[in-house]
């Protein structure tokens, strides 16, 4: 075998494993988006089952619970500050402010590794951080944080 086709070879059992790992990347975030909205439509009431339990576990790991509980510290701490702030954060911090206390006993809760949560709980408490035009920024309505907060106190004592 001369080294020419060699190297070509070697190229391309490197593409189709790069091509391999990026697919089964693209199919674990299908499967994880599935399986997410399938715990929020339930409202945890499918939590064993086969087809979510391995997400929900992913979800109520102690690292995953840690990691969200931070994101709302950090949020509290920022609507704590008295101070203007300049970031590029679209937190609507004005609108935010009474409701800190209750960010606060949501990340305490989260963090609590003693007492259960639910996969669906943890869903809710993504979608809350993550969504652009969620109630706790800008675009969002702020008047929906108490009653997503609260749905999501009910779905983390669902068993």
């Amino acid at each position: 075998m001369d080294r020419g086709h060699a190297l070509e070879v070697g190229r391309r059992r490197h593409a189709d494993a790069r091509e391999n790992r990026l697919g089964g990347w693209l199919r674990r975030r299908s499967r994880r988006r599935a399986a997410d909205a399938l715990l929020r439509a339930s409202g945890g009431h499918w939590e064993r089952h086969p087809s979510v339990a391995w997400r929900v576990a992913e979800l109520t790991s102690p690292r995953e619970r840690r990691r969200l509980a931070g994101m709302l510290d950090a949020i509290a701490r920022e609507l704590r500050d008295p101070r203007p702030a300049l970031s590029a954060s679209v937190l609507a911090r004005r609108r935010l402010r009474p409701h800190v206390a209750a960010l606060e006993l949501l990340s305490d809760r989260l963090s609590d590794l003693d007492r259960p949560a639910t996969g669906a709980a943890i869903v809710h408490v993504h979608d809350l951080l993550t969504d652009g035009a969620g109630p706790l920024y800008i675009a969002g309505d702020a008047a929906a944080l108490v009653p997503a907060i609260d749905r999501i106190h009910d779905l983390l004592e669902v068993h």
